[in-house]
């Protein structure tokens, strides 16, 4: 049940900065003059729940001189859980912008609702909160003045509407919505399923097909694998005897290959000879080589001579540089000496102090001498053995100097003269040893000239002899076995080709037998699943039926129609003698048909029905404050407004009417009223003063 809590008005109409309080069993009277900014106070509790108003200009609704209006409304909502409360906040600029938060309370913390824009906010607050339309509101909680949109005014396909929303019909509509969402997916899902088993119905007939032809092609493997081993049999035959003509044609390589080895060895030797007759034919004088050549062993001996004296010379370099780098390093350990003396002296020579205390020498002073002399003495014992190290090491070092004695000199130009002359005559020497040893040669070559001729003759014969074994050989070939090997690989290839495809049918007919079987099971799946799905189909059309126009929502307004005719006749029963009928049926003026809605009819108290069109303004405000608690009564709000509902009425009427407010009074959790009716003012005991001043309103 919603109660109001707490509204705020900034800029509302005449109220500058309004903020009106109310409790949760409270009857409150809002008293003023008129024009002061009463109705201002419960038209901005319209305006901020609906973004309604009288005007229906919603920026006439900005105090003049101000650039914005904003209204802040509190409602609290008593719940099984607890109590929830929600903040609406409404602002509009004097430039139409236009800005709305509904925060619910967690934790002491305002928190936005799960919606984002103006229209769906707008939404969440009327459906999920208020449970309640604009039109709705107004024509049962709120009773605002000269409302055009009362529900007598309203056509009878709206008043029943508004029935149906407080019955919260809109929940059928979206079981309905779902009911029909659902039987659509099915009858998709059934149509689907149809065309799926189909489809596998088709394939079954194609793969049936297919795998009748699985007999024929075993039969057919079974022959393809007979003609492949034949073909390979002669295969292994043909090989057997190409191996035959390999062996011989190895024998034939080998003589060939013998045979152009000879004819190499032949070439060769014949050239020698050729060589061998130049070189006899070509005698060399020896004796001017020979004789160039003399002086060639003293330079020999000569370039030894100078060598020796040139290394010599680079050892004496290397072991003098090496000496020098190993020079000691030189430290005057003399005067170190001869201070560390002067320091002891010094000590030595100081006066012994007597102690005054003890009348004698003192023994702290004379062992810090000690101390000081045995630590000199140390030090210079140090230094006298490091002065007689240097000493020793300098000693050696001079020793060393000497004993490598003075420097030799070197003679390199006169050495690399004679290298030059040697290298020279050495060339000459070679031409002269190669010419005695072609001298000496050249008797011996005359000899071997016969015995290699000799050789040629029977090289000759060694060749005539291998062309007749090679000839003999080749006519032993089989030279028609490559066309037959040929011819049976063909064969093969093409058996092989025609075995592979015999397989990959075979393979693609179990397949499809495979396939026939799962596809039959499938079906079978389908078939059942398709009865499952009719019958979900049959549930939801009943379900879509019921939820539909003429379902469960005109059972629920058939069911709520008799419980608010009594209400109103109950509030109706106070205020006149009169009582009011609901119909939601009517024949059409020639009765051929029926006209859907809510119909209101007037019954006399002589039992006499008329239309409401036929009572006067006063009879007609009874009807509609009595309708308007009779919907108030049957919705979730604990709050009723009336601003200055009753106006016209005669003064017994009066009295009902406030006998009525006061029955209201008792039943509603809160009450806020505006009158200038003095009988109504009386039965308020809260009150609240509105006062206008320069145009701006106050609350006292």
């Amino acid at each position: 049940m919603l109660l109001l809590n707490k509204i705020k008005l900034k800029n509302f109409l005449s109220h500058a900065d309004t903020e009106v309080s109310f409790l949760p069993e409270q009857k409150l009277l809002i008293d003023g003059k008129s024009g002061c900014g009463k109705s201002g106070v419960v038209e901005a509790i319209t305006w901020v729940l609906y973004n309604q108003s009288r005007t229906g200009n919603n920026r006439a609704l900005i105090k003049r001189g101000a650039k914005n209006v904003a209204v802040t409304l509190i409602l609290d909502e008593a719940t099984d859980d607890g109590t929830k409360s929600y903040k609406i906040e409404r602002s509009l600029t004097s430039n139409g912008k236009h800005t709305f938060d509904v925060l619910e309370e967690k934790d002491g913390k305002w928190l936005p609702i799960q919606s984002e824009g103006l229209r769906n906010i707008q939404s969440y607050l009327e459906e999920k909160i208020l449970h309640s339309s604009y039109l709705l509101f107004v024509n049962s909680i709120s009773y605002p003045q000269e409302n055009s949109d009362n529900f007598v005014k309203q056509t009878a396909t709206k008043r029943k509407d508004l029935i149906l929303e407080i019955v919260k019909a809109s929940a059928y509509d979206e079981y309905y919505e779902k009911a029909k969402k659902l039987l659509g997916a099915k009858e998709t899902e059934l149509v689907k399923i149809t065309s799926g088993m189909d489809e596998k119905k088709n394939t079954i007939a194609i793969d049936e097909a297919q795998a009748s032809q699985l007999e024929t092609e075993i039969k057919r493997e079974v022959e393809l694998r007979e003609d492949l081993d034949k073909v390979q049999k002669t295969l292994d035959e043909i090989e057997t005897k190409e191996k035959q003509n390999i062996e011989i044609r190895t024998k034939v390589t080998e003589k060939t290959n013998l045979k152009d080895k000879i004819f190499t060895e032949l070439a060769l030797l014949e050239i020698e000879i050729e060589n061998d007759k130049k070189v006899v034919s070509e005698a060399v004088d020896l004796t001017k080589l020979k004789e160039k050549v003399s002086n060639l062993a003293s330079l020999r001996l000569q370039r030894t001579t100078l060598n020796e004296n040139e290394i010599k010379f680079t050892k004496w370099n290397e072991e003098m540089v090496k000496i020098m780098s190993e020079k000691p390093a030189e430290i005057n350990y003399e005067i170190q000496i001869a201070n560390l003396n002067n320091q002891i002296i010094g000590i030595m020579k100081e006066p012994d102090e007597i102690c005054s205390e003890i009348g004698r020498i003192c023994p702290k002073i004379a062992t810090r001498k000690a101390i000081e002399v045995s630590n000199l003495t140390e030090r210079l014992n140090k230094a006298q053995e490091g002065c007689r190290t240097q000493n020793d090491a300098l000693s050696g070092h001079s020793t060393r100097i000497k004993a490598l004695g003075s420097m030799p000199v070197s003679i390199r130009e006169e050495l690399l003269d004679v290298s030059r002359q040697i290298t020279e005559l050495e060339g000459i020497e070679k031409q002269y040893l190669e010419a005695v040893n072609a001298n000496r040669l050249s008797d011996e070559i005359k000899k071997n000239i016969v015995s290699e001729e000799k050789k040629i003759q029977g090289m000759k014969d060694n060749i005539a002899t291998l062309e007749t074994e090679i000839r003999d050989l080749s006519i032993l070939i089989d030279p028609t076995l490559e066309v037959s090997k040929n011819t049976q690989v063909i064969k093969k290839e093409s058996l092989t080709k025609m075995f592979l495809q015999n397989q990959q049918l075979l393979a693609v007919i179990n397949e499809a037998v495979g396939r026939v079987k799962k596809n039959q099971e499938d079906v079978t799946k389908m078939e059942t699943d398709l009865k499952v799905i009719k019958e979900e189909i049959e549930t939801l059309e009943i379900i879509k039926k019921a939820f539909g126009a003429n379902g469960i929502k005109n059972i629920v307004v058939d069911m709520v129609i008799p419980v608010l005719e009594d209400r109103i006749n109950v509030v109706l029963k106070k205020l006149s003698n009169f009582r009011i009928e609901l119909k939601t049926q009517k024949a059409t003026t020639d009765g051929e048909s029926v006209i859907e809605g809510l119909f209101i009819n007037i019954i006399n108290d002589q039992g006499e029905e008329f239309e409401l069109s036929n009572y006067s303004g006063g009879e007609k405000t009874k009807i509609i404050t009595a309708i308007a608690e009779g919907l108030a009564e049957i919705q979730n709000f604990g709050f009723r407004i009336f601003d200055e509902s009753i106006i016209g009425l005669d003064t017994e009427t009066i009295e009902s009417f406030v006998a009525v407010l006061a029955s209201i009074k008792e039943r509603s959790k809160q009450l806020v009223c505006i009158s200038h009716i003095a009988d109504v003012k009386e039965i308020f005991d809260d009150k609240i003063l509105i006062t206008k001043i320069r145009g701006t309103s106050f609350v006292n």
